[in-house]
């Protein structure tokens, strides 16, 4: 059952926050390209040291061509994985500067605690104690800030 909403005000509020949420989830995307980035970094590197001593142990494997040319299909994917790292680090950078600009430090550390701090996710309660209010209360900044937010967005 779809909630009724008393004026237009609730209804743009609702969509402010929606809005702003999609944006602050771009965060934990970016966060997930960015570490699939390092990590296929990572094992591409490593493809490489170990051609590279194949290469250099047995003079036979030199003169073939398809090794040079894995090498070469190598370092191309290390430059697009430290592209792409780069772009997710950008959009992570935006997202936190854009939060940084709102301006209630509570609803500014609620943000953060949801959106930002991804990696060690934080439950309602988590907020609530590192906040130093209750859950009902973390609840309702984190509704504010969306809306506070909207109006920062690009």
């Amino acid at each position: 059952m779809q909630k009724e909403y008393s004026d237009i005000s609730d209804t743009l509020k609702r969509g402010k926050r929606r809005s702003s949420k999609r944006f602050l989830e771009q965060y934990r995307k970016a966060w997930h390209i960015g570490l699939s980035a390092e990590v296929r970094k990572g094992n591409v590197e490593s493809s490489i040291s170990a051609i590279q001593e194949l290469m250099k142990y047995n003079k036979a494997y030199e003169q073939k061509g398809s090794l040079k040319h894995l090498l070469e299909d190598g370092r191309e994917l290390l430059e697009q994985l430290e592209e792409e790292r780069r772009f997710s680090e950008n959009i992570m950078r935006t997202i936190r500067d854009i939060i940084g600009k709102v301006e209630d430090p509570e609803e500014r550390e609620v943000l953060y605690c949801v959106y930002v701090t991804y990696m060690e996710p934080m439950t309602w309660e988590r907020i609530a104690d590192r906040v130093g209010c209750s859950k009902t209360r973390v609840m309702k900044i984190h509704s504010n800030a969306l809306v506070s937010l909207s109006d920062l967005i690009p």
